[in-house]
């Protein structure tokens, strides 16, 4: 499933899961209970192995959108 954009019938890409994953500063375990689905299922889908449709992605937003942003030291070290 490599190339450009989303293949089709997918509402966002793996790529964009681990995004919103590590902006928010949760580990695969974190988004994956708060999503209410397994850690293998969030790793198949960050891989691109799995789909995303449009109501798992509109699920993924929401609860993006819901989370308040992690504190602390940035990857350059400032704050």
């Amino acid at each position: 499933m490599k190339g450009k954009g989303r293949p089709r019938g997918e509402a966002m890409t793996g790529a964009e899961v681990r995004r919103v994953r590590q902006r928010l500063g949760l580990t695969q375990v974190q988004l994956a209970a708060k999503l209410g689905v397994t850690e293998n299922t969030l790793a198949r889908w960050e891989r691109g192995s799995v789909g995303i449709g449009e109501p798992v992605a509109r699920l993924i937003r929401f609860v993006a959108s819901s989370e308040p942003k992690p504190r602390g030291r940035t990857k350059h070290g400032a704050r």
